[in-house]
């Protein structure tokens, strides 16, 4: 099985590679191929897909029929293919340099469309989680106090590739807090209404501290945050 699973892969990067050498004329010269900075491939849908971030900071991606299917900009070169929603289907990400947690931007692959569309705003939530087998995901960011106050927003992707928030957590920890709290709200129409208060203690009752109580927390309560 294992052999296999090589040899499928060795299939897949010549396969992809042969398109790529193939597509010169179609992203630009060739000139302009040989100021790649990075590229990734992927299979989608039996079909070969080729991302590459040139030297111009502009990002081609390019089908099995060698169209260019998406010219994006304002991207970092740290590109990859990832399944970020969990239907199947390989995502572009790109990560970006920050002092905070994971901040991305994230392109999802619309099969009617056959290109990769930004889920907009992204960039704003940073580490984003997928709540599985749902359409919600969760952030996390840090808030001061260094990194004893965060916060964590729970939102779903909207039809049109947008973030709604509905629910949203900030903890408090710093040494000067007269209560060391976990704050938890529900987002209705712009609005943060507190609906609860944990002690921050309850933290030390996970194995990966803040990061298993989101995990829990979020996983077992989204519904109660839904519109």
């Amino acid at each position: 099985m294992k052999r296999l699973l090589i040899i499928i892969c060795l299939f897949l990067v010549v396969c992809c590679n042969n398109i790529y050498k193939q597509n010169n004329t179609n992203i630009a010269t060739q000139k302009l191929n040989n100021s790649i900075i990075y590229a990734d491939t992927t299979m989608i849908l039996g079909e070969c897909f080729i991302a590459s971030y040139h030297k111009n900071d502009t990002l081609y991606i390019i089908n099995a029929n060698k169209d260019t299917i998406n010219q994006l900009s304002n991207l970092h070169p740290n590109i990859e293919f990832i399944d970020f929603n969990n239907d199947g289907q390989n995502d572009l990400i790109s990560h970006f340099p920050s002092n905070i947690a994971e901040v991305k931007k994230v392109f999802l692959f619309n099969k009617e469309k056959g290109k990769f569309q930004e889920i907009v705003g992204l960039k704003d939530f940073p580490a984003p989680k997928h709540i599985k087998k749902t359409n919600y995901y969760y952030s996390y960011s840090r808030a001061g106090c260094h990194d004893l106050n965060w916060t964590s927003y729970l939102f779903y992707i909207d039809v049109d590739n947008t973030i709604v928030p509905t629910g949203f957590i900030f903890a408090k920890s710093c040494e000067d807090e007269p209560q060391k709290m976990i704050e938890i709200s529900k987002i209705i129409e712009r609005n943060i209404i507190l609906v609860n208060k944990i002690p921050i203690s309850i933290l030390g009752n996970y194995e990966q501290f803040k990061h298993g109580f989101l995990q829990e927390y979020w996983g077992n309560n989204y519904s109660k945050f839904q519109r």
